[in-house]
């Protein structure tokens, strides 16, 4: 069997085993909103664990050339992140256990602030989720030559597959999937870290033979220019908790029974996340310091296995593991979002009162349109989204802190809200239009934040813009402050 027919069966596998727990986790249809959007709060500690770092990790996790492109600077971020989030669900997520009638994060705004707070929370989430699901299902079609298939036809089978599950049955599907996904991508990360090392004779062998060229690459690596710019950017970019305080992590929270079983979940993320992310900076410092000789930092990672030729069997390891990484991105992403407009969006606007039933009816109706449009974007790649994904981080971090704020005690209401998202976007459009140029703020940016994001994202045209973005995002979202 040839390589490509071998990772067509591997990859059919993987989806009919995900197709099959599914079903099997559906086996009697969700007769209530508790058990469509939070399984009816009866998953144990591990499966909660597993479905919260399955929805946070994202194909940009694959982005193992940042070991090198970076230096030791990229190990900053994970192990920030890890802390954060550790931070978090020890001290500020269990409070949301109080929230004992609220399905997902616009409930919470709701209970919070109002109704003003509700609609805000669902817009802004939409445009957050929709931007961050397109991207990560156009991401497959890279793997279509690992197969043989065309990336259009590939991206249409892999969407219309999360799509197919996750409108049937609701959250507790996406969670025993995630639970495979999970296994896929930490037994697929670990075949490749072992492939990698053994290749090259040990870890001994791989440093001993690093050329000291021009650049002198050892240097560079543990002492990269300008540390402590790229330093305070990447620690920046940790601690601000715009991608934890996320619809699809709320509603992971809300999934739990009481704060003990919230403290543990993210302890035990943040210890997995930190050692996954070890493992794959690893393989980026062994692939980047093969003793062949460096690689261009463009290159993709199946690109760099092209052209050092390793054993096939890693090919197949990772596709395994990239798939699990954005199908389980995908469906938790898909269900949060389809939950929030029928329970946030519609219903509280229907003159007759819908029962949970009919509700859930509706939930499963828009996951399947919201799935196939977002499957068809997808496949025509509009290459526009990924200049509109710092964007949408940019605007669903206005809520964060009202969010944070809300959740400790600070009970605001439906007009300190609206006085918040108001200056959030005043502020946000005042630099759009007028400060863009200014080369005071240019300088200060630039001091601030360096490139470290705009790395990540070589498609942006204009990375300036995205930092002035991110710094008055902050401030406006901090005026949220002074009302309490």
């Amino acid at each position: 069997i040839d390589t490509i027919t071998r990772n067509q069966i591997a990859l059919a596998i993987f989806l009919l085993l995900n197709l099959w727990v599914a079903f099997k986790a559906i086996v009697k249809k969700p007769r209530t909103m508790r058990e469509y959007a939070l399984a009816n709060q009866s998953l144990g500690i591990s499966t909660l664990m597993m479905t919260l770092f399955a929805t946070l990790m994202s194909s940009n996790l694959i982005g193992l050339n940042v070991a090198y492109a970076n230096g030791i600077i990229g190990f900053i971020y994970p192990f920030c992140f890890a802390f954060m989030a550790m931070l978090l669900g020890w001290f500020i997520f269990p409070n949301l256990v109080n929230f004992t009638q609220c399905y997902t994060m616009a409930d919470v705004m709701y209970k919070i602030y109002g109704p003003f707070a509700r609609l805000c929370t669902v817009l802004v989430s939409s445009l957050f989720t929709l931007v961050v699901v397109v991207i990560q299902l156009q991401a497959v079609g890279h793997m279509g030559s690992l197969v043989g298939i065309k990336p259009f036809w590939l991206i249409l089978m892999v969407g219309l597959f999360i799509t197919l599950y996750t409108s049937l049955g609701g959250v507790r599907a996406v969670a025993f999937t995630d639970v495979i996904q999970f296994a896929a991508f930490w037994g697929g990360i670990l075949f490749v870290a072992y492939t990698v090392v053994i290749h090259y004779g040990g870890l001994q062998a791989i440093w001993e033979n690093i050329p000291d060229d021009n650049n002198n690459i050892k240097k560079r690596f543990f002492c990269y220019p300008n540390f402590g710019q790229r330093f305070f950017s990447a620690f920046f970019w940790a601690i601000w908790p715009t991608i934890l305080i996320s619809p699809a992590v709320i509603q992971r929270v809300l999934m739990t029974r009481n704060k003990q079983q919230v403290r543990h979940m993210f302890v035990a993320f943040g210890s997995s996340y930190m050692c996954l992310r070890i493992l794959t900076f690893f393989i980026g410092c062994c692939l980047f310091f093969a003793p062949k000789g460096s690689l261009p930092k463009s290159l993709s990672l199946n690109q760099i296995i092209d052209q050092l030729s390793l054993n096939p069997m890693v090919k197949m390891a990772f596709l395994i593991t990239f798939l699990g990484i954005v199908i389980s991105t995908v469906d938790s992403l898909l269900n949060t979002l389809s939950v929030m407009w029928a329970h946030n969006l519609i219903k509280p606007y229907q003159k007759r009162k819908q029962n949970e039933e009919n509700t859930i009816k509706m939930s499963s109706k828009i996951t399947l349109i919201l799935g196939c449009c977002i499957t068809l974007i997808a496949c025509y790649n509009t290459r526009k989204m990924f200049d509109l994904v710092e964007y949408s981080y940019i605007i669903i971090s206005c809520i964060t802190i009202p969010f944070i704020l809300g959740v400790k005690g600070l009970k605001g209401n439906d007009t300190i809200f609206q006085l918040t998202i108001g200056s959030f976007c005043a502020i946000f459009f005042f630099m759009f239009f007028y400060l863009k140029e200014s080369a005071l703020l240019k300088n200060l940016i630039e001091l601030l934040c360096d490139n470290y994001n705009t790395t990540r994202s070589p498609l942006l045209h204009n990375p300036l813009h995205i930092k002035f973005s991110w710094f008055f995002a902050i401030i406006g979202s901090s005026i949220a402050l002074f009302p309490f």
